[in-house]
């Protein structure tokens, strides 16, 4: 056979090439439920109806790991409390530690009730560290037990009438017995177990008795998740009172389990004492949850920052030709210049300038919805850029400054992010990125045209569940993706994007 008759080797035949045409399409088009099907996509947590004392000041939150924890003392927690409870209010307290941040990141649910908690005060040396490692100052660290007898004493300075709802029969009623006796006037207006079925008859039952009863004030104890999703719901349905979550503190008052010694519960090695008494229960949430929570933070904090800038400076020093070419292209036929800034908001509500390959004419507005761009608006070789998504690269700038990531949710106008209130802060509580959940969701079609300030769970999901293996997932389905759009009319796919990464 003559040189120019031999077949062509294997990883260049036109079987292998369709092999690969099919892997990349199909492969960008692998379900991206394992990302984004989440209940907080779906439906996040109702707020609840309540109405705290108008006096009562409002206190700062601080987000980690996409959690709203308050910026407070024991002092302040305290009089929240009464003061809502004295004006006739209803509010929810509640409090993280390691495992409720663990629990965070898998339920969307559990994190939203967090996050429309009016207080969540930290409950963990261990979260107030990690906080602290990654440079956020949270309030002060305090457990119910800690401060109990000081709440007591202002409930009873006040008269305002108590509820106990947890643990077993005996349990709830060695508590009330142990608080009438430590504060003999305190006004006990009932208690309850916290066996019952939160969905049935019997919640009804006890909501009845707790709005019967006239409580000011409800301390429920039945375990995380399971007190802060029940008092969540049930407060619509309360006539008035502040509903506070304790966890353990029921059996530790009453005596029933050892309390950890003061000087350990000091020097942050309550968990070590709970750990020696129950190994069995709490040694899965201690050496697994722990170091999980803390390769989470140490990831969040250091190693994403370092692997984003080492890769954006290589992709950037590959692209440099291909950015030079189209930007001598660009001012061929625009005659302006061919690099486009707008502002944006990054990380803390932080503006800075994005950068991106001028795809408009000059006199569009640089504001305006992409639903208002059309092919009129853009120009000949802008019109290949945004399809083609290479008016992106310059952004690889802003990665290598610091100012984005490779990888979070969208960088929003200024005008839009002014507007967040609540929850939707949480979304500036990371950087931007240039390509992040809701960027696939986009290119797939999943968004319903929606713009990402109309549907921002997508980010909110980020924001909450963010990590190397979850990035690594955005990461790999982006480029799949980008890889197989020039073949996605090919195989009958969906509809082809426009121009979707941020």
């Amino acid at each position: 056979m003559c040189g120019v008759c031999r077949p062509m080797p294997w990883f260049i035949s036109g079987r292998f090439y369709s092999i690969g045409i099919h892997l990349c399409y199909y492969a960008a088009n692998l379900e991206v439920r394992i990302l984004t099907d989440d209940p907080l996509i779906e439906r996040a947590a109702e707020p609840a109806i309540r109405q705290a004392a108008p006096e009562t000041e409002r206190i700062p939150k601080r987000s980690f790991l996409g959690i709203d924890i308050s910026v407070t003392s024991r002092a302040d927690v305290i009089r929240f409390i009464t003061q809502t409870a004295r004006s006739r209010g209803k509010a929810l307290v509640n409090n993280v530690n390691a495992q409720a941040m663990n629990i965070a990141h898998r339920d969307a649910r559990f994190a939203a009730i967090l996050n429309d908690s009016d207080i969540v005060f930290c409950d963990g040396f261990g979260v107030k560290a990690l906080a602290r490692l990654a440079g956020i100052r949270i309030g002060e660290r305090m457990t119910p037990r800690e401060w109990v007898d000081e709440l007591l004493d202002r409930c009873v300075q006040e008269r305002l009438s108590l509820y106990f709802l947890g643990c077993e029969e005996e349990v709830v009623q060695a508590f009330a017995d142990e608080v009438a006796r430590r504060h003999p006037r305190a006004i006990i207006a009932g208690c309850n177990h916290g066996y019952f079925d939160v969905r049935g008859e019997d919640n009804r039952s006890v909501i009845t008795a707790i709005n019967n009863s006239g409580a000011d004030v409800v301390l429920v104890g039945m375990g995380m998740p399971r007190q802060e999703i029940w008092a969540h719901d049930a407060l619509p349905e309360l006539d008035r009172g502040v509903v506070v979550a304790v966890g353990a503190l029921f059996k530790v008052y009453a005596g029933i389990e050892k309390p950890c010694p003061e000087w350990m519960s000091r020097c942050g090695f309550e968990w070590l004492w709970r750990l020696v008494h129950e190994p069995l229960r709490l040694g899965r949430r201690y050496f697994a949850g722990n170091p999980a929570l803390f390769l989470r933070v140490c990831y969040a904090a250091f190693v994403k920052r370092l692997i984003e800038f080492f890769l954006a400076s290589m992709l950037f020093a590959l692209c440099t030709p291909v950015l030079a070419l189209f930007c001598a292209l660009i001012r061929l036929e625009t005659q302006g210049s061919a690099l486009f800034r707008q502002k944006r908001v990054g990380k803390n509500g932080e503006r800075f300038w994005i950068y991106k390959l001028r795809t408009l004419k000059p006199d569009f507005p640089p504001y305006a919805s992409k639903r208002h761009v059309s092919s009129e608006s853009a120009t000949r070789l802008g019109r290949f850029l945004r399809r083609s998504t290479i008016d992106e690269l310059p952004q690889l700038i802003n990665v290598i400054r610091g100012d984005m990531a490779l990888i979070g949710p969208r960088p929003e106008m200024p005008f839009i992010a002014d507007s967040y209130r609540g929850v939707e802060t949480l979304r500036l509580s990371v950087k931007p990125g240039l390509t992040g959940l809701w960027q696939i969701a986009r290119l797939r079609g999943e968004t319903d045209g929606r713009e990402i300030h109309e549907d921002i769970t997508y980010d909110l999901n980020y924001v909450r569940r963010v990590g190397i293996f979850l990035d690594m997932r955005i990461f790999v389905q982006t480029v799949f993706y980008l890889a197989a759009m020039p073949f996605r009319g090919l195989f009958g796919g969906r509809e082809k994007a426009s121009r979707d990464l941020a």
